[in-house]
């Protein structure tokens, strides 16, 4: 009888002890819209993502997934093999250097589910193709049918309306396709990978602002919810021409919301985002004059805001201002180099010949190469001429 006693009560503490330990492994993540999440790996481009998960060990997580793009465009075995070796031999440094020239935004998230990093996906898109639910399931199918990701057919047929999200398996892995609004509750720890490129499109789909938009959004996602936070990453887009230049500081804004949550529930969004979101309203508008007129005032209170400047240039194109513009932006970029793309951006503005040849040539000499020549190829404007200080660089 004390045997069978005493073996009840190991089976007792031993429970007791798992509970504790699952309690405590929860207690130890942040809860998204309610903690500070200041852990946060922040990326010129989503596929970069990969490498830090592998690094941090994560396994069949279950990854939120927030991008007007479902990355699962399939990859060849031989590729996989060889990204599982190195992963396993803790080669790095390879791994890095096979991650920039294999691995891209359109197929980083079929490796991280080829590699047991993923098995579970929530990928919230921006799309207004759930405003109808009894109509969304074939909106949603067509839009998976048209991605240049190919997915199976028969599979996208096979998939099933759950709760507000297309539910299914595609690409092999277990996926929920939602809105921000219809994002069920998840009760086990996520990887919230977000793209600023998400934003301009959704504010777009919904007829509003990219700060409003930004605000429902987030809004949305933590209404109601406790969303327990295993790893973050939010990514610009800006290198590969996903996200316009112009766009940058909507990233920026995301992260202050994710280290501050409290901006959420305040009566209005800091003055600055306000001042950055008018101006961008009226660039987008066609307002160029109006843009110049009101960043006046905001110009001499945030001198140095690299958000506000870009917009001033870009208003300063559109009014053939290209010496303002190629000023403004030099000097934004001597600020802040994240904002040297500002210059592609001024050479896709103008029709310009000379002008846009000088602003991509600017751009050329101020951006890491392998960014430039990834911009540039990608749009068939690459500059080829050698400029003085490209000679002076060789000569060394």
């Amino acid at each position: 009888m004390y045997k069978k006693l005493f073996f009840l009560l190991v089976i007792f503490i031993s429970l007791l002890f798992i509970s504790c330990t699952r309690k405590s492994e929860v207690e130890k993540y942040r809860t998204l819209g309610t903690d500070p999440i200041d852990d946060i790996r922040i990326n010129e481009e989503q596929s970069e993502a990969l490498l830090q998960w592998v690094r941090k060990g994560l396994e069949s997580a279950v990854l939120i997934h927030v991008s007007p793009f479902d990355s699962l465009q399939s990859i060849e075995s031989g590729t996989l093999q060889l990204l599982s070796d190195m992963i396993k031999d803790e080669k790095w440094d390879e791994l890095q250097k096979s991650h920039s020239s294999g691995i891209m935004n359109v197929n980083y998230l079929f490796a991280a589910v080829q590699l047991g990093i993923i098995n579970k996906m929530y990928w919230i898109i921006p799309y207004r193709l759930f405003e109808d639910i009894p109509l969304a399931k074939e909106k949603i199918k067509e839009f998976l049918r048209s991605s240049p990701s190919k997915f199976n057919t028969d599979e996208i047929q096979n998939m099933r309306m759950i709760e507000g999200c297309l539910t299914g398996l595609l690409a092999g892995v277990d996926i929920h396709i939602c809105s921000p609004r219809t994002l069920p509750k998840i009760y086990v720890p996520v990887i919230l990978s977000m793209d600023t490129g998400f934003f301009p499109i959704y504010a777009s789909e919904s007829g509003t602002s990219k700060l409003r938009a930004l605000k429902w959004a987030m809004d949305y996602m933590t209404y109601n919810r406790k969303l327990i936070i295993l790893h973050t990453d939010v990514s610009y887009g800006i290198e590969s021409g996903d996200t316009s230049p112009v766009y940058r500081y909507i990233g920026d804004e995301l992260i202050e919301i994710l280290g501050s949550p409290q901006t959420l529930s305040a009566e209005e969004p800091p003055e600055l985002w306000q001042l950055r979101d008018n101006a961008e309203n009226m660039l987008s508008g066609g307002e160029d004059k109006l843009v110049k007129e009101f960043l006046a005032e905001p110009l001499t209170k945030y001198p140095e805001d690299s958000a506000l400047r870009l917009l001033q240039a870009a208003a300063d194109v559109r009014l053939k201002n290209y010496d303002d513009a190629y000023k403004e932006t030099n000097e934004n970029c001597r600020i802040d180099k994240n904002y040297c793309y500002g210059f592609i951006y001024l050479g896709n503005e103008t029709e310009d010949t000379d002008w846009k040849k000088k602003f991509f040539q600017r751009a050329k000499e101020t951006l890491p190469e392998i960014a430039y020549l990834k911009i540039m190829e990608r749009q068939g404007s690459l500059v080829t001429e050698r400029t003085e200080s490209d000679t002076k660089r060789s000569d060394k």
